[in-house]
């Protein structure tokens, strides 16, 4: 049984890998990054919109100072330098009231390669401000399971690209839900014919899986042969781009329609 206190952690930890990516640091060191969108998206599920159920106040910015960079003959033509931000981050607490949680964040700006030359990252403070809020959110869970090294885990991530394809799938079929109940209920009839909802199924349906909204049409409108199945492909194709999707479509139908004759 899990703990009260760890009931936001766990309903933010898991992170959809669509909104990741590799990559490589300073030193050669690798890891995995977090889209920081996706982030500001989780946080709003979690919160409402940024600026009225969570935010962040930069609390402080500078650039500290490293060391010095050479040049081949030793001498010093400039020093390394490090953009730094203290953000305060802060959300509503489900009793209402303002919660803070506070963290750096740190982007060279600075910098010499193995080359010897010498570049200036002024995307600084925007980096910065990132890394900030991530690490802000990180405390609360958002995207626990990166930060934990299980991307680390080839087979964890498998888990996790087909649990966020069914989570997305169920998320469409919620979305085409609402849009049918919404249909109903701008209708303004008190009792909608039952063909009429047919229709709106199908319109959504259509939107989601073109050969389920074909197979659907075929019981729905009764087809009675190959022509029917192909008259309603045709309709189809032409609001879909020419690709492999159709050709599926099209071998696929065609083994139901055989079945059906069989």
């Amino acid at each position: 049984m899990s703990a009260p206190n760890l009931a936001l952690w766990e309903e933010v930890e898991k992170t959809d890998p669509k909104f990741t990516k590799e990559y490589t640091g300073l030193g050669g060191f690798t890891g995995t990054a977090v889209n920081a969108q996706y982030l500001a998206k989780r946080a709003t599920e979690q919160f409402g919109p940024c600026g009225t159920g969570w935010g962040y106040d930069v609390i402080e910015e500078r650039f500290d100072i490293g060391g010095p960079l050479l040049n081949k003959e030793g001498s010093v033509l400039a020093h390394a330098q490090v953009h730094t931000l203290k953000v305060a981050l802060w959300y509503l607490g489900g009793d209402g009231e303002r919660k803070t949680i506070t963290h750096y964040g740190h982007t060279p700006f600075i910098t010499q390669n193995k080359f010897g030359s010498i570049s200036t990252d002024f995307d600084a403070p925007k980096k910065s401000l990132t890394d900030a809020i991530g690490k802000c959110l990180s405390q609360l869970g958002f995207s626990a399971d990166v930060r934990l090294g299980l991307y680390d885990d080839i087979h964890y991530v498998n888990e996790r690209l087909d649990e966020a394809e069914i989570e997305r799938a169920e998320d469409k079929i919620e979305a085409a839900v609402r849009a049918v109940v919404h249909q109903l209920r701008i209708s303004g009839e008190r009792e909608v014919p039952s063909i009429k909802v047919g229709e709106f199924v199908m319109n959504e349906l259509r939107k989601l899986d073109h050969v389920g909204y074909v197979r659907f049409a075929s019981v729905y409108r009764s087809f009675e042969d190959v022509a029917d199945f192909r008259e309603e492909i045709e309709k189809l194709e032409r609001d879909l781009p020419s690709s492999t999707e159709q050709l599926q479509l099209l071998g696929d139908v065609i083994a139901l329609t055989k079945k059906k004759k069989g």
